[in-house]
């Protein structure tokens, strides 16, 4: 009996092992393994078109997506594929096959009863201008009808009353000013808590800590553009804004990037008229354990917290409840 015991217990520890096998296997390709993606734009007048895909591991993962609009319309697409097998298809037709003939004899039979409901004449209860309820019908007591007299007390005099109204008319105002300061100091407390939290967050922001910070992580985006950013992008821009001085604007930008700019991008403008034609497209790669690597050198840095404690609207309460 211990035998087959300690069988099973083998079995189940060598199962678990390939178990825990295969999922490190995955992530460790879904962390080497490069994301590759393509896409194309085109700009002709008012049609508009972008098509693109991206694809893992030999085209085991595959999704496509595409936009377009002419003459008004738009239509857009988007599909994964595993193993060449359309997932979201799939999912859809199982979700049509779900609805039996029953079911759709059933709905349709709802809506027939639902048209001729609404079609039908109902017939008022009662006539108009009478109610339904007959008092005559009714019990003894019940049609009893109970007389209730008012005794006339003694009426107060004038100057009485104009007190009364006078006193009534100090009790408000001096409610509607204590209402009136109470609102007053609770907003200017609220504006002095806001201002030493904004000048707080400002000489932090000065500080020599955050600037080192902030070169890190300026670094870290700045290598992780580089490597989500495509690798090649070819065609054509031809742009124009019926402005010379401000095509001229335009193009002085472009060109500070331009030398940056893989492949071969041809860049035309127009100086007299208000165009944009464009024909590019661009492919790249990336690895996730880039991404991964760069995003956890940004946020396990201890000025990320201080700076969450900063911005959290109530950090420093807490910090003071912590401190005393």
């Amino acid at each position: 009996m211990l035998a087959v015991l300690l069988k099973i217990l083998s079995i189940i520890g060598i199962v678990l092992l390939w178990i825990l096998g295969i999922i490190l296997c995955i992530i460790l390709l879904l962390l080497f393994t490069p994301f590759c993606y393509r896409a194309a734009l085109k700009k002709h007048g008012q049609d508009f078109d972008l098509q693109g895909k991206m694809w893992w591991l030999f085209h085991f993962l595959h999704i496509t997506f595409s936009f377009h609009h002419s003459d008004g319309r738009s239509a857009h697409a988007f599909e994964v594929y595993l193993l060449g097998i359309p997932i979201l298809k799939t999912l859809n037709r199982r979700k049509e096959k779900k609805k039996s003939p029953k079911e759709n004899a059933y709905h349709s039979a709802s809506e027939a009863r639902g048209q001729t409901w609404t079609q039908a004449k109902i017939r008022p209860s009662a006539e108009p201008g009478r109610w339904k309820y007959n008092p005559d019908a009714g019990t003894a007591d019940s049609a009893k009808q109970i007389d209730i007299s008012v005794i006339p007390g003694e009426r107060p005099n004038a100057l009485a009353r104009l007190g009364a109204r006078i006193s009534a008319l100090f009790a408000r105002i001096r409610k509607g000013l204590t209402s009136f300061f109470t609102e007053t100091e609770k907003v200017m407390q609220k504006l002095q808590a806001f201002w030493r939290k904004f000048t707080d967050t400002l000489e932090y922001l000065e500080s020599e800590s955050f600037y080192q910070f902030k070169e890190l992580a300026l670094r870290q985006i700045g290598a992780l553009l580089k490597h989500i950013l495509p690798r090649s992008i070819d065609g054509y821009l031809e742009f124009g804004t019926g402005d010379p001085a401000a095509t001229g604007q335009i193009l002085g930008l472009i060109a500070i990037f331009y030398p940056t700019l893989p492949g071969d991008l041809l860049v035309r403008p127009d100086f007299q008229e208000e165009v944009f034609e464009a024909d590019i497209s661009f492919r790249g790669h990336f690895f996730l354990i880039v991404l991964l690597v760069r995003v956890l050198r940004i946020v396990t840095q201890k000025e990320i917290k201080v700076l969450m404690h900063k911005i959290r609207p109530h950090g420093r309460k807490r910090n003071e409840k912590k401190a005393a």
